[in-house]
């Protein structure tokens, strides 16, 4: 290559790299003379201080949350402001967001509030359940391993109804260590379990399978015991919330001679039969509105210090 050759590639390259086109410098090399390195070092050099003082020119910056739109002639710039969104805290789909090819992470704790379409066949009261082909809004309540189900009854009365969808098979079965089923109600004149029979008049309502223990401050079962203040000739009455201004209790009595196996307040021997009966006379304030105890025998009177065994039934 003879040294217009180079001298054409020295110039091309050059000039096509860095778009300048005041490198006339390079126009120094005369045809038939020989280049020499020092003289294209020197050039090189020239060409580099050249470039770098044009890219030293940009000194401008922009704002955090910007970027650079344009570049003056000068150095100085033209900012605009980051296509991002609001400040990245809310998103606006349009048509929707569809996410293909990947999973949307969400860290632990990262929903602080969800909510569930409640358009179409959604309506209040119904529960969402697992299927084999995603989720679906239950009709008839969420089905349990016992091919029951259970649902959300009429707010008024009822807060939770378990139905089994086999008449000879279980609704609900409570196992516990200290309690297996525990219900309790906040009225006065309100139950705490119900149990009925709805299929036939000869069915149970309810069956027990050990014993029967009573607690709490007003024992359906109890021992009363006659006092002065309590009888009269030959009955005592019963002050009790179970049995007061409850004409329709029954009342189970037996007499007890030593209860809690202990002579003391006791070990009076009633040696009469004896029956109930709800006093109704006002005239009779020992007995008004109060269950009695009474002996058969109107002549012998009930022993001060009697005890009897009272178990109340009240409908």
């Amino acid at each position: 290559m003879n040294h217009r050759e180079i001298r054409n590639l020295v110039l091309g390259v050059l000039i096509g790299a860095s778009g300048l086109t005041a490198l006339a410098a390079f126009s120094e090399f005369q045809a038939g003379t020989p280049i020499r390195a020092a003289d294209v070092n020197a050039k090189f050099n020239d060409l580099d201080a050249r470039v770098t003082a044009r890219q030293a020119r940009i000194s401008a910056v922009c704002a955090e949350g910007s970027s650079i739109r344009a570049v003056a002639a000068d150095g100085t710039v033209t900012c605009e402001a980051d296509d991002v969104g609001t400040g990245g805290t809310g998103f606006t789909t349009g048509a929707g967001l569809n996410l293909t090819g990947g999973v949307l992470g969400i860290t632990d704790g990262g929903i602080t509030r969800g909510k569930l379409n409640t358009t179409g066949t959604v309506a209040p009261g119904k529960l969402l359940r697992a299927t084999a082909d995603g989720l679906e809004w239950a009709d008839d309540g969420l089905k349990l391993p016992f091919s029951g189900t259970i649902s959300a009854a009429d707010a008024g009365s009822i807060g939770l109804s378990v139905v089994s969808s086999d008449p000879n098979k279980t609704a609900m079965k409570g196992l516990g260590g200290n309690y297996g089923v525990v219900g309790d109600t906040l009225s006065p004149t309100g139950v705490g379990v119900l149990a009925a029979n709805s299929g036939s008049a000869g069915g149970a309502a309810l069956e027990v399978s050990g014993g029967i223990k009573v607690s709490g401050g007003n024992k359906p079962a109890f021992v009363h015991q006659a006092i002065a203040s309590n009888s009269f000739g030959n009955y005592t009455c019963i002050n009790n919330a179970l049995t007061n201004n409850r004409p329709n209790a029954i009342l189970i009595v037996t007499q007890n001679f030593n209860p809690n196996g202990t002579l003391v307040d006791s070990g009076v021997y009633n040696d009469e039969s004896i029956g109930v009966f709800y006093g109704t006379s006002s005239l009779d304030p020992v007995a008004f509105n109060k269950w009695c105890i009474f002996n058969q025998d109107t002549s012998s009177l009930i022993p001060v210090n009697a005890d009897f065994n009272v178990l109340v039934f009240n409908q």
